[in-house]
């Protein structure tokens, strides 16, 4: 039986580039529509304003500007088993051994007669 082995591979989150949270999507949302409504007000209209729409949107309580990554749990990391032999590709090393470009000549050799 061939043996198989695998190694841990850690790298940074593609979802939250490595934060761990990403900015809450309701935020952005109410950023939006707020700087629609308000684009030709006076800057204290504007502040009283936002006050109102974050009341009316959410009247008990602001939900977190941030959120915790699902895909990474927060960690900002995504660890994967790969097998050694893969690992090895990826990190450029080679697989052959020193003199596998010798044993290659012979091999074509006695495959070409």
């Amino acid at each position: 039986m061939d043996a198989q082995y695998f190694v841990r591979k850690v790298e940074q989150c593609p979802e939250c580039n490595g934060e761990g949270v990403y900015y809450n999507p309701e935020w952005a949302e109410l950023n939006e529509e707020h700087a629609h409504r308000c684009r030709n007000a006076a800057i204290d209209d504007r502040f009283a304003e936002f006050d109102k729409m974050v009341r009316e949107k959410w009247p008990y309580g602001e939900p977190p500007e941030e959120l915790q990554c699902c895909e990474c749990e927060g960690t900002g990391k995504i660890e994967t088993w790969v097998s050694l032999k893969d690992a090895l590709r990826e990190l450029g090393v080679s697989l052959h051994p020193p003199d596998w470009e010798e044993q290659l000549d012979g091999w074509a050799r006695l495959v070409t007669r």
